[in-house]
């Protein structure tokens, strides 16, 4: 159900919160306990300062972080709600204190509303999960790889075409201004889409539009001919190796949510208690800082929740913490309908991510972004270290409403008794207390290490 605010444009919307927790209740507090009871930090990624993880330091970081966003999102917040700039700074510091909930998530949240932060100990955040919890789950079961086969996109492809799952081709490897063609000079005579070999997402990515045989236009309008490019190439190599694959088209039946930008089907699948992997939340994303035309969107990412059972679009929002309260029935640009909208392909964006995640059995957790393309579903990638936040903020819920947090749950209970000791066992109805990282001693909580 969707509640029309009369103060904004007709596409604004209002989606209605529920609370109705099973399985999945208090996976936030469960997971912040586990996290640090068994000391799971292993590298500054939220924020990506390790400084800010020091005694003293972190306090320190936290304080910016918190005045900062007051003076940047509060204003809004204020003109929404009429909560003052001192109640939100206040809410935000015993959030951190009370419950370990960063200052970014309660605005992404929504917990500045009446009664929304009462749910903290549901959510799960980016501090824990991308600082070492996400890490600790995905490593519980040894790596058949050398090196990490998510984040090497090289290794991922080879991996992909040794089990059958569909992935983009690789044209060709260029590194430290060498360059290895993995096809034939015709494969070529397309748009080409060039990207790091190492690291997730579209970071450092570059785009040739094809014109006619050996020419191409760059992404700055530039007619270049083959040799051009492949001299650029051969340039940008030298700091970041490179892989060149076919530019891929979205499928006719959502192209209109995009010009020149690929949209990508985020679907998340966890290992279940019987050691199969299940699809627990999914949304679509439309990446605008990568549509040239899009630039005065107020938002980089957007996205829209996916039934699982139908594949029906719910509301569309973006990654903006200034505008977290917006959430959208339309596309904001082509005014294509969003909400409502049934991905008649999700039955194979599903089968295409279990087996995927089938074929790397050792994962625990796995964000796969997935193209939907006219030949049918292509996997671009996995994130073992997925965003937590903006997921759970699309779905307007915290994870312990979703099968993600039954599982995630499960899996917290699996790391705890294999970090501590054989009696350990975790608990999901406990409530953290005290400073950050310190809670109390407590025969419901992890009794593993707890400092008082």
């Amino acid at each position: 159900m969707v509640i029309m605010d009369a103060s904004m444009s007709s596409n604004v919307c209002r989606a209605i919160y529920t609370k109705d927790f099973g399985k999945g209740s208090f996976v936030g507090s469960n997971a912040r306990r586990v996290y640090h009871a068994c000391n799971l930090f292993h590298g500054a990624k939220h924020p990506p300062v390790k400084l800010a993880f020091y005694p003293g330091f972190q306090e320190l970081t936290v304080f910016l972080a918190i005045s900062w966003l007051a003076l940047w999102v509060g204003p809004t917040v204020k003109r929404k709600t009429g909560k003052s700039l001192v109640s939100q700074v206040r809410d935000m510091t015993r959030l951190w204190f009370h419950d370990g909930i960063d200052p970014p998530s309660y605005y992404a949240f929504d917990f500045y509303k009446d009664g929304r932060a009462e749910d903290a100990p549901h959510y799960l955040t980016r501090f824990e999960t991308k600082n070492g919890l996400l890490y600790a789950l995905n490593s519980q079961r040894s790596n058949p790889y050398p090196i990490s086969e998510m984040n090497s996109k090289t290794l991922f492809a080879e991996c992909c075409a040794e089990a059958g799952i569909p992935h983009p081709q690789t044209l060709a490897l260029v590194s430290g201004g060498q360059v290895e063609m993995r096809c034939r000079s015709t494969e070529l005579e397309v748009d080409l889409f060039c990207k790091r070999q190492r690291g997730m997402g579209a970071t450092g990515s570059f785009t040739y539009r094809y014109m006619s045989p050996g020419t191409y236009i760059d992404g700055n309008g530039r007619e270049v001919n083959l040799a051009a490019v492949l001299k650029e190439l051969k340039c940008h190599s030298m700091k970041h190796p490179l892989l060149v694959q076919a530019w891929l088209r979205n499928h006719s039946n959502i192209a209109d949510l995009a010009l020149d930008s690929l949209l990508t089907i985020r679907v998340v699948t966890v290992i279940d208690e019987r050691g199969k992997p299940e699809i627990t939340l999914a949304m679509l994303r439309l990446l605008a800082k990568l549509e040239p035309q899009w630039k005065y969107l107020p938002d980089e990412e957007y996205a829209a929740p996916i039934d699982l059972s139908t594949g029906e679009l719910g509301l569309f929002t973006g990654d903006n913490l200034r505008t977290s309260h917006l959430r959208y029935e339309n596309h904001l640009v082509t005014g294509a309908k969003i909400k409502g909208r049934i991905l008649e392909e999700w039955p194979t964006i599903g089968d295409a991510a279990l087996a995927a995640h089938a074929a790397f059995p050792h994962r625990t957790v796995v964000g796969w972004d997935i193209a939907l393309t006219d030949a049918g579903p292509i996997v671009l990638e996995g994130n073992t270290n997925l965003d937590v936040m903006f997921l759970q903020r699309v779905h307007n819920a915290p994870a312990a409403q979703s099968r993600f947090g039954e599982l995630m749950n499960f899996h917290l209970e699996l790391l705890s008794r294999s970090w501590g000791p054989p009696s350990s066992s975790m608990a999901c109805d406990s409530q953290p207390s005290g400073k950050m990282g310190k809670y109390s001693k407590s025969t419901t909580g992890v009794p593993l290490n707890i400092v008082q």
